[in-house]
């Protein structure tokens, strides 16, 4: 597990990126995870499915019009990135 440049403070926690191997396949997935303000134990979890590579990137996060928006990108060797939304 790699930690990634994605990262948000928010009243309901603290959201962070990571890059996760995937069970029997050579590729990671990018997942959320958002850690509890007061003690830091993981509340929540959201693998993004979407974002699977061998080397994803993702970052960073930023809060805009009610919605919490990120870039993908699908290793060092590519430089374009998606836009998406993490709802």
């Amino acid at each position: 597990t790699d930690l990634l440049d994605a990262s948000l403070a928010t009243d309901a926690g603290l959201l962070v990126a990571l890059r996760e191997p995937v069970a029997g396949k050579n590729t990671r997935v990018a997942t959320i995870v958002r850690l509890d303000p007061e003690t830091g134990a993981e509340k929540h979890r959201w693998p993004l499915v979407a974002c699977e590579d061998p080397h994803p990137f993702l970052g960073p996060i930023v809060p805009a019009a009610g919605k919490l928006w990120t870039f993908f990108g699908r290793g060092p060797a590519d430089a374009t990135r998606d836009l998406m939304t993490l709802e």
